[in-house]
């Protein structure tokens, strides 16, 4: 079982950074101090904030940034125009797992926010077979008892959380459902085609949500899967129009983007602009030799940068770490799939470590607060390889600019608005750093 929620901070104390090796620095917080980012505020017309990290040890370090009318010389234009714009954002944040529930403990209460579902199966009574793990779907003929005592499922979960004092936004109808082909496969799982999981939402789930006042508004999200998938899966779906009325998006994991091109997330939209896509997990170190957690490591923000800019480019809304934390084997994992985490939990120490994955996260989250939504931003000439960029407009109306420089050396980039290019806001990107520049 997951549950996600989206990131925010308030007040202001520097990072507490302890070096693990040459360009791996973690931030310590413990039971009595913890580093946060140093606030916003208001921002007057033209007057911009840049707040700035790297592979030492700036995390998130607030400085103001003043509008010139010189460019800076061997610069790259990077040009804003917000009268054109693409998707509303809904955020950016980590899944509450099972693992970081149990690590949690030991934390200081942490922000209520918004609550995503995500089912890994059912009982294993409800099972081909016969158990929770490994590859199976449910019993019986497809809409018969079994798929019905699944959907009420669902409407009981969501009633006693609401009991509790515990709403949700969204639910996706099943976690990764092609690994449910795999017998062998080493987690939950259930097994659904696009067609069963249409016909399931059709007949059974989608009906059983409305009719719960508890659920009658939650956003219902397909797929929850990897990138092969689209745009098939979304086609089978959302072609039906009594599936699709109640289906707001379709989730998908990051596992396979080094296989897939984002263009399909691209096409995925333009066929059905009116269901947002959400990415709804990654994570670093599941691969084989990956070392697990390491402790410090930059080059896991930038790819973390990396995927987020990709996707966002290509029309998804929002971007999910699947752990918020975990202890410093990058478990506990009841199958040993160890992997690395936004916060790693030192409970012998009785503190924790700020990874630069939480400040990459930290520095969309922070800044790009639901309801923006992406602008059109392009740079003048093709720029270096390492340079990346995205770009927004919030409800109040500041805009937001995301830059990565992953290269090697030093780069300075000159942004300026097509609305007022004569004015330029200039920004020094040392190797392998990243830099938030909000624009009033």
């Amino acid at each position: 079982m997951r549950s996600d929620l989206i990131l925010g901070q308030e007040t202001h104390r520097p990072c507490a950074a302890r070096s693990f090796g040459e360009n791996l620095v973690v931030c310590v917080c413990n039971t009595t101090y913890c580093d946060d980012i140093e606030p916003l505020g208001d921002l007057r017309l033209g007057q911009a904030v840049l707040y700035y990290s790297n592979q030492n040890s700036s995390r998130l370090e607030k400085s103001n940034l003043r509008q010139t009318a010189n460019r800076a010389a061997g610069s790259i234009l990077l040009t804003l125009d917000s009268r054109t714009t693409y998707q509303k954002m809904l955020g950016f944040g980590g899944a509450f797992t099972d693992a970081a529930g149990i690590v949690l403990q030991s934390l200081p209460k942490a922000m209520q926010d918004t609550i995503l579902e995500g089912y890994y199966g059912p009982n294993a009574w409800m099972k081909t077979n016969g158990h929770m793990k490994g590859g199976g779907r449910l019993r019986g003929k497809e809409g018969g008892e079994y798929y019905q005592t699944w959907a009420n499922y669902f409407i009981r979960f969501f009633e006693e959380y609401h009991k509790n004092g515990v709403d949700f936004w969204g639910v996706t109808v099943q976690n990764e459902p092609t690994s449910g082909l795999n017998p062998d496969y080493a987690w939950q799982t259930m097994y659904f085609s696009a067609a069963m999981e249409r016909d399931f939402i059709k007949n059974l789930l989608g009906p059983a949500l409305k009719s719960s006042p508890y659920t009658k508004d939650i956003q219902l999200m397909i797929n929850d899967d990897q990138r092969y998938n689209l745009p098939g899966w979304a086609d089978t779906i959302l072609n039906d129009t009594e599936a699709a009325k109640y289906v707001a998006g379709i989730g998908v994991h990051w596992y396979e983007d080094i296989e897939v091109p984002a263009s399909v997330l691209t096409t995925t939209h333009n066929r059905h602009p009116d269901f947002f896509i959400l990415a709804t997990e990654a994570c670093t170190g599941y691969l084989p030799g990956q070392g697990k957690p390491i402790l410090g490591s930059w080059s896991r923000a930038e790819e973390y940068v990396h995927d987020i800019i990709e996707d966002v480019s290509n029309w998804v809304v929002g971007w999910m770490d699947w752990n918020i934390c975990l202890d410093m084997h990058g478990g506990p994992n009841w199958v040993k799939n160890f992997v690395d985490s936004p916060i790693i939990v030192n409970a012998e120490k009785q503190e924790y470590y700020k990874q630069p994955m939480w400040y990459a996260l930290g520095h969309f989250s922070k800044f790009v607060r639901p309801n923006s939504y992406r602008i059109m931003s392009n740079f003048e000439s093709t720029p270096p390889k390492g340079v990346k960029q995205l770009a927004f407009i919030t409800p109040d109306e500041y805009r937001v600019v995301v830059i990565i420089n992953t290269d090697s050396e030093s780069h300075t980039v000159s942004i300026n608005e097509a609305t007022n290019a004569a004015l330029f806001y200039n920004v020094i990107l040392e190797p392998h750093s990243l830099a938030t520049v909000i624009i009033g």
